[in-house]
């Protein structure tokens, strides 16, 4: 298996490859942010991160061809690639082939339905209403039953267009209550939410640390460091982090000495020419 980070034919192929390029050119920044903002790079470089889940999984087809044919091959993956994935899923693609229509940057609103952030007394939550029995269970909870029988919000879509005669409502709602209060009523009501995390609390949070999800380890000279644990989690084969990155030439005698057979003068001699 031979991996490539670039497509390998065409007028494209030597172009470089940043995560940042290929949210712009896959149209993602053009409906991400807020109305009358401008075009807004998410900060999560997740054009990085799949492609290389993307690399990962190719190998493992090609691993797999392998293994029944004998033969092995290129797997090819690019970060536009990838980040084209995401965008053409959303169906923005067919919207625009289809019904001549471009979407605009909603801010932290879904384009299907009523979902959006909003401010307590001490921080924000994300609602998700979805569907027309969790908008009822929501309404009742604000005590808005009338919502119930308003053809302005008949269905999701009728919701995400009439949004702003909700959002107000919600907003003051949401302004009188923490952050807890909160999320206590609407998990109470099973209203999908979720706090705003920020880095602090995702590194206290007792269900990522139950998950794996932050491994401490000890860094020399620096102290215990948060390090991403292993998402996929299998049951036979779990796996583990079990060391930190080494430092610069750090692993250099297990590399040149036990995997290139290098004698201990040859890499003094290499250390001192500076090759190394």
């Amino acid at each position: 298996v031979a991996i490539s980070g670039y497509g390998q034919n065409g007028p494209y192929a030597d172009r470089p490859a940043f995560d940042a390029i290929a949210q712009a050119e896959s149209g993602a920044m053009s409906y991400t942010g807020f109305p009358e903002g401008p075009p807004t790079r998410a900060a999560a470089p997740y054009a990085d991160f799949s492609t290389a889940i993307l690399g990962a999984f190719g190998a493992v087809l090609a691993l797999r061809h392998q293994e029944r044919t004998g033969t092995g091959q290129l797997v090819d993956v690019s970060l536009l690639d990838s980040a084209l994935t995401f965008v053409a899923g959303m169906g923005v693609m067919a919207e625009y082939t289809m019904l001549d229509h471009i979407r605009p940057p909603v801010g932290n609103h879904s384009f299907y339905n009523f979902t959006d952030g909003f401010e307590a007394k001490d921080g924000w939550v994300m609602i998700s209403v979805i569907g027309n029995e969790i908008w009822r269970r929501f309404a009742e909870l604000l005590n808005r039953e009338e919502w119930l029988t308003d053809e302005r919000f008949a269905d999701d879509d009728c919701r995400y267009r009439n949004r702003d005669l909700i959002r107000p409502i919600v907003s003051q709602w949401m302004a009188e209550r923490t952050v807890e209060q909160i999320m206590a009523l609407l998990e109470k009501q099973r209203v999908p939410c979720g706090r705003v995390n920020t880095a602090r609390d995702i590194v206290n949070d007792p269900h990522v640390r139950a998950r794996e999800m932050l491994v401490d380890m000890a860094y020399p000279g620096v102290g215990t460091v948060p390090l991403p644990g292993i998402p996929v989690k299998l049951s036979e084969t779990p796996g583990k982090i079990e060391t930190r990155a080494p430092g610069l030439g750090e692993h250099n005698e297990a590399v040149y000495g036990d995997l290139l057979d290098l004698t201990g003068q040859e890499l003094e001699s290499m250390k001192n020419a500076g090759i190394i």
